[in-house]
């Protein structure tokens, strides 16, 4: 019996919705994208047949919040790519690639010149708070 009343069961909604897709939907969709690429692809072509499910993740919004931030802070997404997927308009500055500053390189941090930490100061700036304007930053505040 099951002692420890544990259950491979969804406890919520999203984990359900979640489960409904990987355990029943995606393998249906492989098995479509396998028949178009046997039935109506050249085999020499480059292309191929895949469905996107990233709409179908909307659901689980601590899942896609983990994966945004990530993308964010590794670099590998702007914020106007995150937008995109979610249907939201751009942001100006949004298609600049950042990365976590803790992850910067060395020599950058090396640097005692006062031009350039101002200058990293302002860019900190603008990521973090990009609408409300440097002179009221808590970064120029806290310096």
């Amino acid at each position: 019996g099951h002692t420890t009343k544990q259950s491979s069961w969804a406890s919520s909604l999203e984990g359900m919705n979640l489960q409904f897709l990987t355990h029943t939907l995606r393998p249906l969709l492989v098995n479509i994208e396998q028949e178009i690429g046997r039935c109506l692809l050249d085999s020499d072509d480059e292309v191929f047949a895949e469905f996107s499910v990233e709409g179908l993740l909307r659901a689980d919004s601590a899942g896609r919040a983990a994966y945004y931030t990530s993308a964010l802070q590794n670099g590998w997404m702007s914020r106007n790519d995150v937008h995109r997927l979610e249907n939201m308009p751009p942001i100006e500055g949004g298609d600049i690639y950042t990365v976590q500053l803790n992850l910067t390189q060395l020599k950058n941090l090396e640097s005692s010149n006062p031009a350039v930490q101002a200058l990293a100061l302002r860019e900190l700036h603008n990521h973090i708070f990009p609408d409300i304007s440097f002179e009221q930053s808590p970064l120029k505040q806290a310096a």
